[in-house]
């Protein structure tokens, strides 16, 4: 960081916040991004001139073969996107909920043990 720098903003937008814990705050977000056909495959090198995969066209050999480019790469696009999401899901809300799970058993012992020691 230069010196004119005094710290990181940090901005996200549409994003899903799961609550993880019992506490105030406590939660994580996930955002997937836009996912609209504008801004799918952008930036592609293609002699058409398709911008995004909203430009596509498959009317003739030449574009249909540029259209081909765009549609793989926005494939590619997705398939990190559906990496990204399966990892938020096991590394963040499945462990959360194993964890839940484990807290609720040892919640439901020590009740147990607690009914067992009124009743003595």
């Amino acid at each position: 960081m230069g010196a004119d720098v005094e710290g990181y903003v940090h901005v996200t937008q549409n994003a899903l916040v799961f609550q993880i814990g019992p506490n105030h705050k406590q939660t994580v977000a996930f955002s997937a991004g836009d996912l609209r056909t504008e801004q799918l495959a952008r930036d592609i090198d293609n002699e058409s001139g398709f911008s995004s995969l909203s430009d596509i066209d498959v009317t003739n050999s030449d574009s249909a073969q540029d259209s081909i480019k765009l549609i793989d790469e926005a494939i590619q696009e997705i398939a990190v996107l559906r990496g990204e999401m399966g990892s938020f899901q096991r590394n963040s809300l499945e462990s959360n909920l194993r964890n839940l799970r484990v807290s609720g058993e040892n919640l439901m012992n020590a009740n147990q043990l607690y009914e067992i020691l009124i009743w003595r």
